[in-house]
């Protein structure tokens, strides 16, 4: 496969586009002409991407512009001299859904980046299952399709979609070259949150822990960073705690340098993909905690690079383990698995590609 265009809904600094400029670096790497277009016209990724990546920003802040944006990636893949030898990758449900409708004989590939049942339902209610399962619909027309993990493969299997190929989450590696993590030496520990403040990602199990953590004469802080529906609400019960030890931060453009100044890093979501907080953190050396769902076990190795708890009440527990594993693993700086290494995954994608 000489020629790859990655469509994606906008350029936001997201975890699942941080994904899509990773995929497009690493495969630039690896000799690949790589095109990436963007849907609508976003925030900005705040992620290096390579000179050599053509990109095209749509700005089609519409849904009704679905013609236009048909229009013009049509225009694009007609440059290329053999339209038979390129593939799309689309991410997100506008990206897929326009990768589907192109008139174009590249072959088509859609990236699942959750389980999109439990991401939608819990992001947007009972109209979240409807979305869900039009999104698991039109995903048996493409392809092909990529899944994070093993379980999220299954469920595209049960949905009567037998080509899907595992391909893991991966970072952008280039955005951390001069970070590394800061050695703590005091005798207060920092335990950071980062994500969105929404049902989804449990930042309300987190601060009532550390609320337990500290009446009990933990000598710790604790940080959200984040934006999200909850955040008000977030801000609302931490002001009725009235403790300095705890803060919300909000949205921040390079969590990972907060991150590289905690002792730990929690997530406990009630549903994730391969979470890019608790990548970000492995890779430069912070122990994360994460619920054990899904294959979280692939990233946190329980004892080793962090904790996995299954209950809400394990929580308590496995925070204070965890942060005896940073004590051990203060001189580490790389806690990442080598199946999650940008060069792997995207020697992976093009070995499938082309095969395809």
């Amino acid at each position: 496969m000489k020629n790859i265009i990655v469509i994606v809904p906008s350029l936001s600094p997201t975890g699942p586009i941080k994904g899509a400029i990773g995929l497009v670096n690493g495969l630039d790497e690896l000799g690949v002409s790589v095109t990436l277009i963007s849907l609508k016209k976003g925030p900005g990724s705040n992620c290096k991407i390579s000179k050599n990546v053509n990109i095209f920003e749509l700005g089609c802040n519409s849904n009704l512009s679905i013609i236009y944006m048909l229009y013009k990636i049509k225009k694009i893949v007609n440059k290329y001299e053999d339209s038979k030898n390129i593939a799309i990758i689309s991410q997100g449900f506008s990206a897929d859904l326009v990768n589907l409708l192109l008139r174009v004989s590249c072959k088509k590939i859609a990236s699942i980046r959750g389980d999109l049942k439990i991401n939608y339902s819990l992001t947007y209610g009972y109209l979240g299952e409807i979305l869900a399962n039009l999104h698991y619909f039109i995903l048996k027309y493409f392809d092909a399709n990529f899944a994070l993990n093993e379980e999220m493969k299954m469920k595209l299997i049960k949905n009567k979609d037998d080509k899907v190929e595992i391909i893991p989450n991966f970072l952008n590696e280039i955005d951390y070259e001069n970070i590394s993590k800061v050695t703590n030496l005091s005798p207060k520990k920092n335990i950071i949150f980062v994500g969105s403040i929404c049902e989804r990602k449990q930042p309300f199990l987190l601060l009532k822990t550390v609320k337990k953590l500290l009446k009990k004469g933990l000598n710790i802080n604790l940080i959200f960073i984040g934006d999200g529906p909850l955040k008000d609400n977030l801000i609302s019960e931490v002001k009725e705690t009235d403790n300095e030890n705890i803060k919300i931060l909000g949205f921040k453009k390079s969590p990972i340098n907060y991150v590289a100044k905690s002792d730990i890093l929690v997530l406990p979501s009630l549903s994730e993909g391969t979470p890019r907080a608790v990548m970000e953190a492995l890779y430069i050396g912070v122990p994360c905690v994460m619920r054990n769902l899904s294959t979280n076990d692939a990233l946190v190795v329980n004892g080793i690079n962090g904790c996995l708890f299954n209950h809400d009440s394990e929580l308590e527990d496995a925070i204070i383990k965890c942060l005896k594993i940073s004590d051990d693993l203060r001189k580490e700086n790389n806690l990442l698995s080598k199946q999650f290494s940008q060069e792997y995954c995207c020697n992976e994608t093009l070995r499938y590609l082309r095969n395809l």
